[in-house]
């Protein structure tokens, strides 16, 4: 999680923000905009899914 590296140095914080594939640090809103997607109509087909908002961190 991104707040395990909140007091890391500066140079640390670059080097794990490098490794993200979309190249940025999430915000709250990107989570909100996840939950919000699952609460419409059009998702209501979908059951039983865990949808992770990481960037891409999840490797497979």
């Amino acid at each position: 999680p991104v707040e395990r590296h909140a007091d890391d140095p500066q140079d640390k914080k670059d080097a794990y923000l490098s490794q993200i594939p979309v190249g940025r640090w999430g915000v709250p809103d990107d989570v909100a905009h996840a939950v919000r997607f699952f609460c419409l109509e059009e998702a209501s087909f979908i059951t039983g899914q865990t949808l992770y908002v990481n960037g891409g961190m999840t490797p497979w």
